[in-house]
């Protein structure tokens, strides 16, 4: 084991999109803005998160 206890074998790079409940929403609206969101943060690079 290396000094520390800790392995590191690579990185996780991630890109995501993120909604929040507004009045009157519907799972479906949610999933959409958030699959928006989702698309915006993949097109513009690596670790990045979209509202």
């Amino acid at each position: 084991m290396p000094s520390g206890g800790v392995y590191q074998w690579g990185y996780v790079k991630d890109g995501l999109g993120v909604s929040s409940y507004q009045p009157d929403d519907t799972a479906d609206a949610m999933t959409t803005r958030a699959d928006q969101a989702l698309y915006r943060a993949k097109s513009e690079g690596r670790n990045r998160v979209h509202v």
